[in-house]
């Protein structure tokens, strides 16, 4: 039998040691200390989603231990743009946004990796509206033929191409049968309205309470002709291009955000009860709705 100088057996300790450190660290997830930054649609206020998403972001960053910030386009483009550019990290989309640049970038780097998706006012669901002033002779669809509307962006799908679709299923076709159509973002539909401006408007039915909030009385002068629906709240998505660690982190914060006692006070100001795993499905009817319309990625640029 071959015996083992002490000066050998000290190294090949050595050798045994490293070895298992290496097959230790392999495991070890790697750290990001770049900030993840997340981009919203401008539904609201820029000031003001940025206070409902400031927990939001802040837990995420110390669930992935790296800083977060909130970043708020100006249109509905501006998210698309700064996930091409590789200027945010995730981004929650409205419905039909995330439709068309998923669809259109589906096979390429710069293409969305769908997280999750939030429970808004206990519902995965939400709603459009079409809505008047009482008093001003318009009861009905039909009775919109020869009026002027606003509408809060061709990318909104709540306030455009849902109550599009609608009205042409009930007989009056935007385009034709309107005196105007105009667009007037989110916070600028229900004044147009109840200023006269137009005769009638288009929004996400929770839009009519938020628009209405500095003078509740406002909101009892408006009536709806119709309800659109239900659509798919949205999706929480990642650029393609992110390490997969990254992805998975963001997964599965997720997830914890659920059951996490600090992840549930992070949701209050957003008024989510929790996220669900992605399910691209749900989202197949806003497809065929843009689809009918005629939309593609180019229909996300702002109105000339």
């Amino acid at each position: 039998m071959v015996k083992i100088s002490k000066f050998c057996s000290m190294w090949l300790k050595i050798a045994v040691v490293a070895g298992l450190i290496v097959l230790t660290t392999s495991h070890i997830q790697p750290a990001f200390s770049d900030p993840i930054r997340i981009g919203v649609i401008p539904y609201e206020s820029a000031s003001a989603i940025e206070e409902q998403y400031g927990p939001f972001a802040q837990y995420i960053g110390k669930k992935l231990h790296r800083p977060a910030t909130v970043i708020v386009a100006q249109q509905y483009i501006g998210i698309v743009q700064a996930l091409r550019s590789d200027q945010i990290e995730a981004a929650y989309l409205n419905p039909l946004s995330y439709v068309l640049f998923a669809d259109r970038f589906r096979n390429t780097p710069e293409h969305l990796v769908p997280i999750s998706m939030p429970w808004v006012h206990g519902s995965l669901y939400y709603y459009g509206v079409i809505f008047t002033l009482k008093g001003n002779g318009i009861n009905s669809i039909a009775d919109l033929k020869g009026k002027s509307m606003a509408f809060v962006d061709p990318t909104s799908t709540s306030g455009y191409l849902y109550p599009y679709q609608y009205m042409k299923q009930h007989g009056v076709n935007p385009d034709r049968d309107l005196s105007n159509q105009m667009f007037a973002s989110a916070q600028g539909v229900v004044p147009a309205v109840l200023n006269g401006s137009v005769s009638a408007g288009a929004i996400f039915a929770e839009g009519l309470k938020l628009s209405t909030k500095g003078d509740p009385q406002d909101y009892q002068k408006l009536k709806i002709l119709a309800t659109v629906g239900p659509i798919a709240n949205g999706m929480l998505v990642a650029r393609g291009n992110l390490d997969p660690v990254e992805i998975a982190q963001l997964r599965q914060a997720l997830i914890d955000i659920n059951t996490d006692p600090a992840g549930k006070e992070a949701l209050k100001d957003l008024q989510v009860s929790r996220w669900e795993p992605a399910d691209d499905s749900k989202f197949d009817p806003v497809r065929a709705a843009a689809r009918a319309k005629g939309m593609n990625i180019q229909s996300l640029a702002p109105p000339k």
